[in-house]
C-alpha cells in the first residue's frame, strides 16, 4: 500500500538525517517528491500526528534502542539523535515514556 511504502520512506529519511538536528517540512517533503502541504496533510492523515511530532517520536524511539543497546553517554545519545542538549532530550523522553533516559536504560538493558 502506498502509505505504507511512503511512511517507510519517511522513517528512512530521518533516521538517516536526524544527527544533523533540525529536519525541515520542506526538505521531508521535497525528499518524498512532494509539496510541502500536501505532505503535510498526508502524514497528518496517515498518523494524526503533525510531520514534527513523527519526526519527534521517531527520533525517541531510536533513541531506546541506542539507551538499551550502546553505552553512549546523554550528550552524545541526545545529539545522534537530533536533540540540541541532554536536558532538552531528557525532558521530551520523560514526556513520552514517563520515566528519565538513564532509567530506562537501566531497566531495558539487553
Amino acid at each position: 500500500n502506498i502509505d505504507q511504502i511512503l511512511m517507510k520512506n519517511v522513517e528512512q529519511y530521518v533516521l538517516h538525517n536526524m544527527s544533523r538536528g533540525q529536519i525541515s517540512l520542506e526538505d521531508m517533503a521535497s525528499a518524498m517528491g512532494m509539496g510541502r502541504v500536501p505532505f503535510f496533510h498526508k502524514i497528518r492523515n496517515i498518523t494524526s500526528k503533525t510531520p514534527a511530532e513523527l519526526v519527534r517520536e521517531l527520533r525517541l524511539k531510536h533513541a531506546c534502542k541506542l539507551l538499551t543497546s550502546t553505552n553512549i553517554n546523554m550528550n552524545e545519545l541526545a545529539a545522534n539523535v537530533g536533540f540540541k542538549t541532554a536536558e532538552n532530550f531528557a525532558t521530551a523522553f520523560r514526556e513520552k515514556f514517563g520515566t528519565m533516559p538513564l532509567e530506562y536504560r537501566l531497566r531495558h538493558r539487553k
